[in-house]
């Protein structure tokens, strides 16, 4: 009894750690979204620069996601011919400077919250916020009842989140 008692603590602990190591990699959701936003047949001529903040460039934001720029992982006629992206991923420019409708800019992935004024509607959409792993929380009240625990065992363990990237999109 105590083996099988032993090996499914240890699913448990493997399938929460998972869970909180998937929430664990913001830049790399928030660069899947903006490369979703440049699919093929919504490609601009002039290509996009993209500006990725420093937290997005260390949670997963990688050489591997940057997918319309070179070098390209399989030799795609489509997409030779056509503007490139550029993933730009320069430390400590100001977000007065970013957010400002003078810079290059066609993608911000900011880690910094954006004041989300009526003036920063005037150049940017908004494109969602980026969550990632805060901490595991397990709720207590569940080990008050046992019948609670063993009707739903997943429920006793909380994975929290918290905003970490926002992304803004020239309009």
């Amino acid at each position: 009894m105590l083996p099988f008692l032993l090996l499914g603590i240890n699913l448990s602990y493997t399938a929460v750690s998972m869970a909180a190591s998937a929430a664990n990699y913001p830049g790399a959701e928030a660069l899947l979204r903006v490369n979703h936003f440049y699919e093929p047949y919504h490609y601009r001529e002039n290509g996009g620069h993209i500006y990725l903040s420093n937290l997005a460039a260390q949670t997963g934001a990688s050489l591997f996601l940057q997918e319309y720029s070179q070098p390209y992982l399989h030799n795609d006629p489509e997409r030779s011919g056509r503007a490139q992206l550029i993933y730009n991923k320069t430390e400590n420019l100001s977000m007065s400077y970013l957010l400002s409708p003078d810079n290059t800019f066609t993608d911000l992935i900011l880690e910094e919250r954006p004041n989300l004024t009526t003036e920063i509607f005037r150049y940017w959409d908004y494109g969602g916020t980026i969550q990632t792993f805060d901490r595991v929380s397990i709720r207590k009240n569940l080990l008050r009842s046992p019948l609670a625990l063993i009707r739903k065992p997943w429920d006793l363990v909380d994975i929290r989140t918290r905003d970490a990237l926002w992304i803004l999109r020239r309009n």
